[in-house]
């Protein structure tokens, strides 16, 4: 299903059409028509509704999704990630339904300041010494400002490998390249197809999904 992914504050929609939505994801500010709702349950929207984002307060990505999902041409949206624009208009099919659904409280993740992520040691690891393996697992990463959905890059105690370089090959998600300057890089959905840096590890995918909701 396509969805809408918003990265930042003060977004409005407004519907061409009926249909029925839900907003999930960071924690936010949620307005239909100006009344505040909740998120992660569903509502029918009829056209000429506003729909808006306003502050996000815990988390970073929220997802807006219409019901069979936006009609959109892959070429044109889904491969070249191309961001929309004020007045941009995205087709869908009309819905009328009065149902609403929800996700019960327990089964909506949070999104706490501290994370701990797991890992599966893998490819070049057996080029790390144990000392820097050691200090990897022992040490406390702060997400840095450069962090998209190729990946995330963490600062905190640098560590080496004895190799610094090796022949480009695949890299799965959640895969952790150690670059030269030693500052680990968790790779993400959008990220390169191959790569040279050795990698330590390998983070669980559904712990990336809680490293990508990380300022």
């Amino acid at each position: 299903t396509n969805t809408i992914e918003i990265n930042f504050p003060n977004v409005s929609f407004l519907a061409h059409k009926d249909t029925t939505i839900a907003l999930c994801g960071a924690n936010c500010e949620f307005y239909i028509n100006e009344v505040a709702k909740s998120l992660w349950q569903t509502y029918h929207i009829k056209k000429g509704d506003i729909i808006k984002i306003g502050k996000i307060l815990n988390g970073l990505r929220v997802y807006l999704s219409v019901k069979n999902g936006f009609i959109v041409k892959k070429e044109i949206w889904g491969l070249n990630n191309i961001k929309l624009k004020k007045a941009d208009v995205l087709q869908y099919n009309t819905f009328i339904s009065q149902d609403t659904r929800r996700i019960k409280q327990r089964f909506i993740p949070q999104y706490p300041q501290e994370l701990e992520l797991r890992v599966i040691l893998s490819y070049q690891a057996k080029y790390f010494s144990k000392e820097q393996k050691n200090k990897f697992f022992s040490n406390t990463y702060i997400v840095s400002n450069e962090i998209s959905r190729m990946g995330y890059k963490l600062k905190g105690e640098p560590i080496f490998c004895d190799i610094s370089d090796i022949i480009s090959e695949g890299i799965a998600f959640g895969s952790i390249q150690i670059p030269k300057d030693g500052q680990p890089i968790v790779l993400l959905k959008d990220r390169q197809t191959i790569g040279g840096y050795p990698k330590i590890g390998v983070v669980l995918d559904i712990d990336c999904f809680k490293l990508v909701q990380a300022k």
